[in-house]
């Protein structure tokens, strides 16, 4: 449709706008859980705003109410910012509208959220799936798997039977977060958990389907973990999350030496921002050990008040 004939149509129908602005995300290789998030927020935008696109006042109105969610986090108003954004960026490439109603709103700063569970919390989540059903069995390996490698959730969502190296795991570019393949080395514990999860899977599954999968071998959803792990947080009485499994792999691999460089590979990070944080997160633990553990604490027990000194 051109973009003069788009201009004669300003009710053009909203959830058409975004099935078409999503289908240009898709072309562009954006992943299926980015889709369905962007999907999810335009939705409910258009949900509460029953204008039309020429009604600008009404148009901005409505973006700034749908923004100020106080029950949400800066992290959150940022990303659903940065989703109306882009969709109207797109609008105005289309001829449907002449400026973006976000324009003013400024993105907030909210600080790296990265948790450090006690390992008594993590040994205890382990032990809370069912082993012995499927799906018990598939919810233990794939916190195993996160443990071992720090793959993002909803990359190991995707994972294919064939993605299954042996002995690493292939990330393809269409999974990965950053449209960058990498290559995820396994341990022993986790490749044996891995070809036994395969080995149950039912003979009338697709053959390559997905390692994480339903009862039928269909992809299984990041919400039913989301939803899963929340009962596990009631049974711990500690809030834990899958994505936190990531952050515990990548703090344990810093504590335990390992090379930061190679981390930033391991978890397909562009730059060595958000490596360094785990890096900054360790040296405060190592500074926060010396003051407690320095043998200077037990010689020096008194403290003596230091007398005018002589100049040397």
């Amino acid at each position: 449709m051109s973009k003069s004939l788009r201009k004669m149509q300003p009710k053009l129908k909203a959830l058409e706008l975004v099935s078409e602005f999503v289908n240009e995300k898709r072309l562009d290789g954006l992943g299926k859980f980015a889709i369905e998030a962007i999907e999810y927020s335009l939705q409910r935008f258009f949900k509460q705003y029953k204008g039309t696109f020429d009604d600008k006042e009404d148009l901005y109105s409505s973006v700034r109410t749908f923004l100020l969610d106080k029950s949400k986090g800066n992290a959150y108003y940022d990303k659903q910012l940065s989703i109306l954004n882009r969709f109207f960026d797109y609008c105005i490439r289309q001829g449907i509208i002449t400026e973006n109603p976000c324009k003013g709103l400024k993105y907030k700063p909210h600080p790296r959220k990265i948790v450090d569970l006690d390992v008594k919390v993590i040994k205890a989540l382990l032990k809370l799936p069912d082993q012995k059903t499927f799906a018990g069995f598939r919810n233990w390996v794939l916190m195993v798997l996160i443990l071992d490698t720090g793959i993002r959730p909803y990359e190991a969502l995707q994972l294919r039977i064939s993605d299954f190296r042996e002995t690493i795991l292939w990330v393809r570019p269409e999974v990965s977060k950053t449209r960058r393949e990498r290559f995820l080395p396994l341990s022993k514990t986790t490749i044996l958990a891995i070809k036994r999860l395969i080995a149950a899977r039912h003979d009338l599954w697709e053959r390559d389907g997905f390692i994480f999968c339903g009862f039928e071998g269909e992809q299984l959803s990041h919400k039913t973990m989301q939803l899963r792990f929340r009962q596990y947080s009631k049974e711990l009485g500690t809030k834990v999350t899958l994505y936190d499994l990531r952050h515990l792999f990548a703090i344990g691999y810093v504590r335990n030496n390992g090379n930061v460089f190679a981390l930033q590979k391991i978890l397909g990070h562009t730059t060595m921002d958000m490596t360094r944080v785990y890096v900054e997160l360790v040296q405060a633990d190592v500074i926060r050990n010396h003051s407690e553990a320095s043998p200077i604490n037990t010689l020096l027990t008194e403290q003596r008040r230091v007398g005018k000194m002589k100049k040397f």
